[in-house]
């Protein structure tokens, strides 16, 4: 994860269980416990399963762009305060402070969210 290595934001990095990383970011942001999936629609059944499996997780990651996740997922991320991100979406998240409210912005500044049918 050679872009991790090298954000503005990020301090040092810990990879375990190959999917979790543990990230501390530069005071005074806040650090993140990511996991990082491969689902190409992330529900909130597999939200729900990656939080159970990894204590402490606040963040979770489908990566690639072209992956993304269902509304439902997505409004209880944030009602939680969890990041639920693709992989561009993350990198941009890093740089805020409440890094879960992150979203990409449309030319009239409307949020963008990757949202897929289940």
């Amino acid at each position: 994860m050679g872009v991790l290595k090298s954000h503005k934001k990020v301090l040092d990095f810990k990879r375990s269980r190959d999917v979790v990383f543990d990230i501390t970011r530069v005071p005074p942001l806040s650090d993140i416990r990511a996991v990082l999936t491969n689902i190409y629609t992330v529900g909130l059944a597999q939200l729900m399963e990656a939080i159970q499996k990894v204590p402490g997780v606040n963040c979770v990651i489908t990566g690639g762009d072209w992956n993304g996740y269902t509304t439902e997922a997505k409004d209880y991320a944030l009602q939680n305060q969890i990041g639920l991100f693709t992989n561009s979406e993350f990198f941009g998240a890093l740089w805020w402070t409440n890094f879960h409210e992150y979203h990409k912005k449309d030319e009239e500044g409307h949020p963008i969210y990757r949202y897929k049918s289940a």
